[in-house]
């Protein structure tokens, strides 16, 4: 571990909180660049969930008062995404490195298609849901996408947002700040489990966590003058090469 690493990773974070903040993907930026650093999956998965906390974390806030307005719907759907999340985490320790590693590819290629479709999932679950959201059906698919965070989370944002679209959170906002608020929560899960593990590079996680938190106020003040359209395409083109990467090296000859 060195000073020029540790230098690369706080870059690597500001640039995937400046991302977060406007278009969302940061995991598609800051999981791979983990990689490069010579972490293991496993590890580099344990280490972005403490990095990239404060994306989701930091938002919460604005919206207090919002949320604490929908009293104990709110509090349901948070222990539902607790739960999730610590099946999710579980399932990542006791299926293990191999099995974790040779899942990646499909899993970073599933979430940028997830992420790339994001808007025509929402559009879809607001027109088909709009006049008669399902509470049941919006929290099974709130818990299996819950495990799913738990066990890697990237593009998690997009489909916690549908299934609150289901679940008849109709008001963009609102479905938007109980998204971070639940992100968080399954981010604070996973990082007590993993931590607990011992599979977490702390240095690491602290030096990208810090940049992630600065490029996210950055990222924010800035949002209103850059294109997320472009943002979102950046996003979806390092992904999907990132993807491509991964299959050619679990699979090329």
């Amino acid at each position: 571990m060195d000073f020029i690493t540790l230098a690369f990773l706080f870059a690597t974070g500001i640039v995937a909180g400046v991302f977060n903040s406007i278009a969302g993907g940061a995991t598609f930026i800051s999981f791979p660049v983990l990689m490069a650093a010579g972490l293991s999956p496993l590890v580099a998965n344990a280490t972005n969930f403490v990095a990239l906390l404060p994306s989701n974390a930091a938002a919460v806030p604005a919206f207090k008062d919002e949320l604490l307005g929908l009293g104990r719907r709110l509090y349901v759907d948070l222990i539902i995404c607790a739960l999730g999340g610590a099946v999710g985490v579980a399932l990542l320790l006791l299926l293990g490195e191999s099995t974790f590693t040779a899942l990646v590819p499909w899993l970073m290629l599933v979430a940028v298609i997830i992420y790339a479709l994001g808007r025509q999932v929402r559009s879809l679950t607001e027109r088909m849901f709009s006049d008669s959201g399902s509470d049941i059906l919006g929290r099974i698919l709130l818990f299996f996408f819950s495990i799913y965070g738990g066990y890697f989370g990237a593009g998690l944002g997009v489909i916690l947002l549908a299934s609150f679209t289901i679940a008849g959170y109709t008001n963009a906002h609102l479905a938007n700040a109980i998204k971070n608020a639940a992100g968080t929560v399954i981010g604070l899960v996973s990082i007590v489990v993993v931590a607990w593990s011992g599979l977490v590079n702390w240095p690491y996680a602290l030096a990208m966590m810090a940049g992630a938190t600065l490029g996210g106020a950055f990222g924010g003040s800035f949002s209103k003058r850059l294109s997320q359209s472009v943002m979102r395409g950046l996003v979806i083109t390092f992904g999907l090469l990132v993807s491509a990467v991964y299959l050619w090296r679990a699979y090329g000859p």
